[in-house]
């Protein structure tokens, strides 16, 4: 058994400014469609935050933004969907945070891998 943690923080300010910028790269290249369902700001700021995360902690090669798929419970807590094209290293259990602190956002991701 593994544990893999990644993390991420990032600036809403500086995050706002790029996808304002390129707000058709970032949704054609980064963000699922589910995810762009709630396109307020500090939401897909969190988001890209969690798919930071996600990169890190398993290592995944740059450019696979769209195969991980953050969505979240009712009760608001982030869930991960990976798509199958991604090796998921035997991935036995995930879990998700994502917090926001003012201008600031940051999010873990642990997995336990087999």
């Amino acid at each position: 058994m593994e544990i893999k943690v990644g993390s991420d923080i990032l600036q809403l300010k500086k995050f706002k400014r790029s996808f304002q910028k390129y707000p058709q790269k970032f949704k054609r290249d980064i963000f699922c469609e589910s995810e762009l369902k709630n396109p307020e700001i500090s939401h897909l700021a969190g988001i890209f935050s969690a798919k930071e995360a996600v990169i890190k902690a398993l290592d995944f090669p740059a450019g696979k933004w769209k195969q991980i798929e953050i969505g979240n419970l009712k009760s608001g807590k982030p869930f991960l969907k990976l798509q199958p094209k991604l090796n998921q290293k035997s991935i036995k259990s995930c879990d998700l945070s994502i917090s926001h602190h003012g201008d600031y956002i940051i999010a873990v991701a642990v997995f336990i891998l087999k």
